[in-house]
């Protein structure tokens, strides 16, 4: 049985963890959960809005100039050391 029910004991540190005290009900683990986190039905509630709102960042990044980089080398060389490895093993 995976759902019975059971009080289960709860240990937390940190952000909302004195929502998780002691012993309580497998069910309501997940419900807290979600509040502390505004997920599901909780997304809406007051204090999560400055949680949810996302700020766009425009990153720049570096144009290509044709000439490969060095972890394109490193990542070859790790591929062709697999493959001698898988041959010669």
């Amino acid at each position: 049985e995976t759902h019975g029910g059971e009080d289960v004991p709860v240990y937390a540190r940190g952000p909302w963890s004195h929502l998780f005290i002691g012993t309580m009900e497998q069910h309501t683990i997940a419900h807290k959960m979600a509040y502390a986190a505004c997920w599901g039905a909780y997304k809406d509630r007051n204090g999560c809005q400055s949680f949810i709102k996302s700020t766009t960042t425009k990153m720049a990044f570096p144009k290509p100039n044709g000439s490969p980089s060095i972890s394109t080398f490193n990542f070859i060389r790790i591929i062709i050391l697999f493959l001698l490895i898988l041959v010669f093993v």
